[in-house]
């Protein structure tokens, strides 16, 4: 949930049940769990109320770095210990998710 609010904060709790492919009370309990340790914050969109988009914090933001510098040594690590072939197939693995997960340059 941080990486994909990373990549579009201020989303609905139904675009980020449809971007996780969760149900709608899994995504309430992440939201309230993580709001809980500081990490989101909820906000209402509309006048009556009944719309909350959900948005990271700061700490939520620093989250989101220590989390992409966590996965980059560990595929660091990872083909550190690998073959050149190795190397090539995790590569050409890994590009869809890289695309996915990687913060814009």
């Amino acid at each position: 949930m941080l990486k994909t609010l990373a990549d579009s904060d201020g989303l609905s709790m139904i675009e980020l049940e449809l971007a996780l492919g969760v149900q709608p009370l899994a995504v309430t309990k992440m939201v309230t769990r993580m709001s809980a340790r500081g990490l989101l914050t909820r906000r209402s969109a509309d006048t009556n109320g009944r719309l909350a988009r959900v948005y990271l914090t700061d700490t939520g933001r620093d989250c989101v770095k220590l989390i992409d510098r966590a996965w980059k040594q560990l595929e660091k690590e990872a083909l550190e210990a690998s073959t050149i072939r190795t190397r090539s197939v995790c590569a050409s693995f890994c590009a869809p998710w890289n695309a996915i997960w990687s913060p814009p340059r």
